[in-house]
């Protein structure tokens, strides 16, 4: 796996901070993408059989439109389940598998997913700073997306959850 962490540590010399600027906003993400199919195509003359991961993650979710990603660079899209019922935040995470999957089906490439459920007890206390919060339970909303996962080619899954975070029953019950 290549990822530059939970932060936006890309490349800021002169050369990288030029590239992408059209992009605005999502700069960060096209730069990510580039740095990591560079080190996929690097990789694959080296030895064909040698396939690189990324994650499609924080400011760098959506897949780069425009740009050519080798065959040999997978992508796990980071999704969180647990906060759809932000009807804004279900929609932008429904962009960013809509266009990866479409983008794999054309392409073959492998993709697969990592669910956040760190439940709204995880927003509440971390990000928003309030303290009423409902464990959540919503098993026919994640199964119905987790069909369309496997209709749609996805090839993994792994399941995060705040059970070893200091609110372990405010999890979801989907995992308890």
């Amino acid at each position: 796996p290549v990822e530059e962490c939970d932060n936006v540590a890309v490349c800021r010399c002169k050369t990288c901070s030029a590239l992408y600027k059209d992009k605005g906003v999502l700069q960060q993400n096209y730069l990510h993408y580039h740095w990591t199919n560079e080190i996929a195509k690097r990789v694959k003359k080296l030895n064909p059989n040698v396939g690189i991961s990324t994650l499609s993650y924080g400011k760098k979710p959506f897949y780069p439109e425009g740009m050519k990603l080798e065959n040999n660079l997978s992508v796990c899209m980071v999704l969180h389940p647990a906060n759809w019922y932000h009807d804004a935040y279900k929609a932008r995470e429904m962009l960013v598998f809509d266009g990866w999957t479409k983008e794999a089906q054309k392409s073959g490439r492998l993709l697969t997913l990592w669910t956040h459920y760190l439940s709204p007890c995880w927003d509440a206390k971390n990000v928003y700073r309030y303290n009423d919060f409902f464990p959540t339970f919503f098993y026919r909303h994640i199964a119905a997306f987790f069909k369309e996962a496997i209709k749609r080619k996805v090839n993994g899954w792994f399941g995060e959850t705040p059970l070893e975070m200091k609110y372990p029953l405010a999890t979801t019950q989907l995992e308890i």
